[in-house]
């Protein structure tokens, strides 16, 4: 019985250590790295790689290591390489690599490269891409270089990557610092760019200046033209509206100078009807004036006919001249007390409403009713007196015959006789 149970013992260990090292032979591979299976692996290659997944190592027949695939910078200082045209060149480059996860390539590196350092790694991959890039720069130009950067990486690119793939690294990229030689040729040409594009640059800014100011003139062209345009129109109009209005004042001037004539007009014809009737009346008031006149004349001859057939006055001895009458000295304020008694009487005496006071209401007739006629200019009323002498029609005859004084006395006289 004891044995027995000793025997299971020993069978379950057995069991579980196989159990453990079955478990502890199974390894699984992260995606940033290659496991590498070496020994006996079968089908005739030296190893098996396995990326992304997980495999068996059996036990003393198989083992296993990592290959990392994480990138590495290669520094690359590359100088005094000849171009085509036989010029040292210096072109310092980093590259940029890493073990590759092709299956082919894989190969490569679990061949060559497991069991080596980073350092040894990158050493080398700086081997291989001095001499491809040797050789590129061999094939090309300095100016073609300098000018198509990119051509020149890309064929950088396409050697180095060949011969990396056959140690297992791929070429992730080709970063060239700078392009330089001994003897000045790529400054050089550097400045003759710099020159040639500064003088371009000048040409562009005058073209753009000459582009801007014929812009500008354009601008300030069309701006006259649209202001002479709209000044020309302003103008029209103006002048059109003053040919207009001077129309219309000429018009209206025209019928104020036509009224004012015709009013003038009649204005003269009333005033020159009323200066012949004017004359008229004076003609006939002077014809009767002088008929009066003459009248008069021819009495006045008849009574000194007359005179002359009476006989002449006896004169009176007796009769003696009335003495002249003294006047008596008049007392002071004698004349003013006169005046004073004078205007009190005017004063209280009223006028008498009858038939000859002065206020007599007029009589309404149709006369009354006719409009009021402005006398004329000059009738015989308003006419101007003449200076100087009057005519003889219209001097008034002077009593130079004295024979009337005696004929009065004469007949006192005889009375008084």
């Amino acid at each position: 019985m004891p044995t027995e149970f000793i025997l299971i013992l020993i069978l379950s260990a057995v069991v579980f250590l196989l159990f453990l090292t079955f478990i502890s032979r199974y390894k699984r591979c992260p995606s940033n790295k290659i496991l590498v299976i070496y020994g006996k692996t079968g089908g005739g290659t030296a190893a098996k790689c396995v990326h992304g997944g997980a495999a068996f190592v059996l036990p003393l027949l198989q083992d296993y290591e990592y290959l990392d695939l994480e990138p590495f910078v290669v520094p690359i200082d590359l100088d005094n390489a000849l171009s085509q045209e036989n010029i040292r060149v210096s072109v310092p480059t980093t590259v940029t690599a890493a073990i590759s996860n092709q299956p082919g390539i894989m190969q490569n590196a679990a061949i060559r490269l497991l069991g080596l350092s980073r350092d040894q790694i990158q050493s080398q991959a700086q081997d291989i891409i001095l001499g491809q890039m040797r050789a590129v720069i061999a094939t090309m130009q300095i100016e073609e270089i300098n000018q198509d950067r990119q051509a020149f990486m890309t064929k950088v690119n396409d050697a180095v990557s060949t011969e990396m793939e056959k140690i297992g690294l791929a070429v992730i990229n080709v970063n060239i610092k700078d392009l330089d030689d001994e003897s000045g040729y790529i400054k050089a040409i550097g400045q003759k760019a710099a020159a040639e594009a500064i003088n371009q640059a000048s040409i562009d800014v005058a073209e753009q200046e000459r582009h801007g100011q014929v812009g500008v003139a354009e601008r300030a062209r069309d701006r006259r033209r649209e202001v002479a345009a709209a000044e020309s129109e302003a103008d029209v109009g103006e002048a059109e509206a003053t040919r207009n209005r001077r129309r219309q004042v000429a018009a209206l001037e025209s019928e104020a100078e036509i009224g004012e004539a015709e009013a003038g007009r009649d204005k003269r014809q009333n005033v020159a009807a009323l200066e012949a009737e004017a004359v008229q009346s004076e003609t006939e008031a002077e014809a009767k004036t002088a008929g009066y006149r003459a009248g008069q004349r021819v009495q006045k001859k008849k009574r000194a006919e007359k005179q002359k057939k009476l006989p002449k006055p006896l004169t009176a001895p007796f009769a003696s001249p009335k003495k002249p009458r003294k006047k008596q000295p008049k007392k002071p304020g004698h004349c003013a007390k006169k005046r004073a008694c004078a205007q009190k009487l005017s004063f209280r005496q009223k006028p008498k409403n009858n038939a000859r006071s002065f206020k007599q209401k007029p009589k309404k007739n149709s006369d009354a009713l006719l409009p009021k006629v402005k006398p004329p200019l000059f009738s015989h009323k308003n006419r101007p007196k003449p200076r100087g002498l009057r005519p003889s029609s219209m001097r008034k005859p002077k009593d130079t015959d004295n024979s009337l004084k005696p004929v009065a006395a004469t007949t006192r006289q005889q009375r008084l006789s």
